[in-house]
């Protein structure tokens, strides 16, 4: 049997959501990527929703918001359907592993996809 290992890259459609998972209390982080498929007139956007987990996701919470890039590498899990008014919306769901910050402002980022904060530098970031 085989592995998948993907990897995504984009910019949050809304700011991350951290909360604890009801039965164990673990932190788990989800946030929203779109992803574009096919090219020209054919072109969609299908927006993947990523999960983190553990002391990472916590860390990460207050610095994935809306419009930051990332880069994330991880497996997809079973998607989810849900029924609704007009029918079935799937949801394709993505466990992240990795995750690195591309792009954005100058002062958001150190250029090699670790995260630094306004008057921090890279060797003080906690994560």
């Amino acid at each position: 049997m085989g592995t998948q290992v993907v990897i995504l890259t984009g910019n949050l459609g809304k700011d991350a959501e951290l909360r604890l998972l009801p039965n164990s209390g673990k932190p788990i982080l989800n946030f929203d990527l779109p992803i574009d498929i096919g090219f020209g007139e054919k072109k969609e956007t299908m927006w993947v929703r990523c999960a983190m987990f553990g002391e990472r996701a916590q860390k990460l919470a207050e610095h994935l918001t809306k419009g930051k890039g990332v880069q994330v590498v991880g497996e997809f899990r079973m998607p989810t359907i849900y029924e609704g008014k007009n029918g079935n919306t799937v949801n394709m769901d993505f466990n992240v592993n990795q995750l690195s910050f591309v792009g954005g402002a100058k002062d958001a980022s150190s250029g090699n996809g670790t995260p630094v904060a306004a008057g921090q530098s890279a060797e003080e970031i906690p994560f």
